[in-house]
């Protein structure tokens, strides 16, 4: 079973890749429940309807799945709200302890935890394994705060003696949504970012995932912490952000959500490594004057990217997701063509010659031009290799147009004018702006959007902030005189 993975000797999860006849992929075969609640692996008590769970690299059926219902959700909370009681008492320092072993731990399985990765997901394999090393940096960073936040609060001296005490104290239950683009990254991410906090999770993972939510679990009992909705968190489009603010109102919740972007990229006149921008923001200002030295060069760079097989080391173009997502995209394409957009390279599927990939979900890395403002695939999230590069002539014009949007996640200016750089950085509407790269985000230090791109942040302090409540305690030090007594 798969609860193996974890258990020494560390072998068990290579027991899901039976042999196939292309060696170099061994296929994968989960029969085991996936559901992981009070510490162990359940089967759905009120199974819905099923779904199936495919390798994008492949497009074979990992396993099949049953929906979860009402039931199974009643007792995932229970099981949380019963665990908040030991869980909320421990002390920081055990719950630092914790995190940093759960950190180790995920470091010395990084290989087969970065392999589940690339075949649940699609990325390429040294992909995977940059994003579980930032999971465990994000153990380790929350495991500091973990051992100061408990209890740490103000102490404010009133007249006569008497004196406030203001804590921090842990929410509850909280309810998390996964993403299909980072399964594990934002799994561990969103557990721990409530261990400081003492707050316990129940989390819903992506139907087009399969064992990344099992393997999480089981790092986690196996540092020590037991597997155990006053607050909802969870990342997706603006139309699930709705859903989710509209189920809130149900109850006396709040929500950490962390939505839709079109990342947005200003690349002036003597930029600097401009071939980094065309795997990040969807939406790319170049200036007039080297915008066809700026697409022709990128043009070679895409074009030498290899797609393929998502476990080869030198594959820099993994899978996309899911049949139904590679549709979208090139219906994104389609209809952007339809309204005068240019494609410079790409923009169709791909089919690898591997006669063992040729079922999976490949898009050809895709760069649009003679593109518009206005357009779906400009002001809409993609989830897919395509990018749109846009003219501008001047700072305050492409400044204004990169703000006319609804979203503000993310934005990047790329120059060697460093006044320029942060005069347009602090002007940019976006909850995170990038100098000369992008896409970097350590725990160190918030993340989150502005506008409809989400509310409140993860990571960095602050996220503290989100997880936690105040509780003001007053303290009378002196004889107190009622004015309804004699």
């Amino acid at each position: 079973m798969l609860r193996t993975a974890f258990s020494r000797p560390l072998v068990g999860l290579r027991t899901f890749f039976t042999h196939s006849t292309h060696s170099k992929r061994p296929s994968l075969n989960i029969t085991e429940p996936l559901n992981y609640v009070g510490g162990r692996q359940t089967a759905p008590r009120d199974a819905l309807a099923s779904f199936q769970v495919q390798d994008p690299a492949t497009g074979d059926v990992i396993c099949t799945c049953p929906g979860s219902g009402q039931v199974d959700i009643d007792k995932a909370v229970e099981v949380a709200r019963q665990a908040f009681v030991g869980w909320s008492e421990t002390p920081g320092v055990e719950r630092a302890r914790i995190l940093t072993s759960a950190a180790k731990k995920l470091r010395e399985r990084i290989e087969i935890v970065s392999e589940m990765e690339s075949r649940d997901c699609g990325k390429p394999i040294w992909e995977a394994r940059v994003d579980i090393e930032a999971a465990a940096d994000s153990f380790t960073y929350m495991a500091g705060h973990a051992a100061t936040t408990s209890g740490v609060g103000q102490h404010v001296r009133l007249p006569g003696g008497s004196f406030a005490m203001v804590c921090r104290e842990p929410i509850g239950v909280c309810a998390a949504i996964g993403v299909w683009n980072f399964p594990l990254l934002t799994v561990p991410g969103r557990r721990v970012q409530r261990s400081p906090a003492a707050d316990t999770m129940v989390y819903k993972t992506v139907a087009a995932h399969s064992a990344h939510r099992v393997i999480v679990a089981e790092i986690f009992e196996d540092a020590g912490c037991e597997g155990r909705l006053q607050r909802r968190a969870g990342a997706g489009d603006t139309e699930t952000c709705f859903a989710v603010i509209k189920m809130s109102r149900r109850c006396p919740s709040q929500a950490v959500l962390l939505l839709a972007s079109s990342g947005r990229a200003i690349v002036h006149k003597y930029t600097i490594r401009i071939e980094k921008v065309c795997s990040n923001a969807t939406r790319v200002y170049v200036q007039s004057s080297i915008m066809e030295q700026f697409v022709t060069k990128l043009i070679r760079e895409t074009e030498g990217l290899k797609i393929g097989d998502p476990l080869e080391e030198d594959t820099r173009i993994g899978a996309t997701i899911s049949q139904k997502q590679l549709d979208k995209v090139v219906a994104f394409v389609g209809r952007a063509i339809e309204e005068g957009a240019k494609v410079e390279t790409g923009g169709k599927r791909f089919v690898p010659t591997d006669p063992h990939l040729e079922n999976g979900f490949y898009f050809s890395p895709t760069i649009m031009t003679n593109c518009r403002d206005t357009m779906q695939i400009v002001n809409e999230e993609i989830f897919g290799a395509v990018v749109t590069i846009l003219p501008f002539e001047t700072e305050e014009e492409v400044v204004t147009r990169a703000n006319n949007t609804r979203l503000g996640l993310a934005g990047g200016v790329f120059t060697r004018d460093v006044q320029r750089a942060h005069r347009v950085a602090n002007r940019l509407q976006a909850g995170g702006i990038c100098i000369n790269n992008y896409n970097i985000y350590p725990p160190e230090v918030p993340f989150g959007g502005h506008k409809m791109s989400g509310i409140g942040r993860e990571n960095g302090y602050a996220v503290i902030d989100h997880y936690t409540q105040l509780k003001t305690i007053y303290v009378e030090m002196n004889n107190v005189e009622s004015p309804f007594t004699g």
